[in-house]
């Protein structure tokens, strides 16, 4: 039997197979996702253990670096879209089996959520802010009430952001090693690390600081 091989230069894009290389913008996401679910997770523990006051960098000062890896994290995802006006779609349902979806709604109630925290500290780091208006100043004033419920709905909120992503990649079979159930506590565990990494040198510079 005599084999031949067919060589084609025909490359139709969504019919002809193609290897899809992830670019700069999903790294990015990873490591600003996590990063940000690391830093919500601890500041979120110690307000529920009630170590404010002891862990003050860890629950105040590192909490205003989240929205902005958050908001940059997302933005990164938007320019990595094919189909960029259709991402609304993913909000109009909610798959209890997908992590994409998961994902999506937990992106969309944690960002906002972590805004209001930190707003609750902006004073301590800014003293003399003025919100103007008044009902901001009594939404700022409910916000701090209710900083333990808050809290807890954090917590929540970014072991779910800090999986999720292990739980999407692990679904790859074509990828032996990813295609296992670890990834999700790998990832989980990656994120709280690094957070951790972040608060800890906050810490080190206060101490210092304090020194001199």
């Amino acid at each position: 039997m005599k084999e031949e091989i067919f060589i084609s230069g025909r490359n139709i894009p969504y019919i002809d197979p193609s290897l899809n290389i992830w670019h700069w913008q999903i790294p990015v996401y990873l490591f600003l996702g996590g990063l940000a679910a690391g830093i919500l997770f601890f500041a979120a523990l110690y307000t529920i253990l009630g170590k404010e006051k002891e862990m003050p960098t860890t629950v105040k000062w590192a909490t205003f670096l989240v929205p902005v890896a958050l908001v940059l994290g997302l933005v990164a995802l938007f320019l990595d879209l094919n189909h960029k006006l259709y991402f609304w779609q993913l909000y109009t349902t909610i798959r209890i089996e997908s992590p994409m979806s998961w994902g999506a709604w937990v992106l969309m109630f944690i960002t906002p959520l972590s805004m209001v925290w930190c707003a609750t500290y902006i004073k301590e780091l800014i003293p003399k802010w003025d919100w103007k208006f008044e009902i901001l100043n009594k939404f700022e004033k409910l916000a701090i009430a209710n900083r333990k419920p808050m809290a807890w709905a954090l917590l929540i909120l970014s072991v779910i952001l800090g999986i999720y992503t292990g739980i999407l990649l692990s679904a790859f079979n074509a990828r032996p090693l990813w295609n296992t159930s670890i990834l999700g506590p790998l990832f989980l565990v990656s994120g709280l690390s690094t957070g951790v990494l972040l608060q800890l040198c906050g810490c080190r510079k206060a101490i210092l600081k304090e020194k001199r």
